[in-house]
């Protein structure tokens, strides 16, 4: 009986995993500097609108709710071979749990990137996306 329960745990436990972990299997090798870099629709003024337009919202509420002020924002995004987010960090400030799931959420569906490339081989990569501000919205 105890091993039973104990199946039944472990189990839904891996399938937690396997449903909402990040799939990098896609990614053996992650390059930071590929010949030729991630690239969002058209560049950089576009990824700016991008955060205007979907995310910056997201900080405004999270510092009203909070009571404190982000002035930057760092984030490292990993982009598959097929110009997928696949996974996101925040590396500085500390953002609340709550508006990190909030901007995972919304940046994992970004669609419009395009892969770095290493020759004419589409490869797996970090980009870092470094926002000041100081109004968010």
């Amino acid at each position: 009986m105890i091993m039973n329960r104990f199946q039944l745990i472990v189990s839904f436990f891996l399938i937690g995993i396997v449903s909402y972990g990040q799939n990098l299997s896609h990614c053996d090798n992650i390059f930071k500097r590929p010949e030729v870099e991630a690239k969002y629709t058209n560049g950089f003024p576009d990824l700016m609108n991008y955060f205007s337009q979907n995310l910056a919202s997201i900080v405004g509420d999270s510092m009203r709710e909070n009571k404190t002020m982000i002035d930057r924002l760092y984030m490292n995004l990993l982009i598959n071979d097929e110009g997928t987010v696949i996974a996101v960090e925040f590396t500085k400030p500390e953002l609340s749990e709550k508006c990190k799931i909030k901007l995972r959420k919304e940046i994992m569906t970004m669609k419009g990137w395009t892969p770095g490339k290493i020759g004419k081989i589409n490869v797996c990569t970090e980009y870092i996306w470094a926002i000041s501000c100081i109004k968010w919205g």
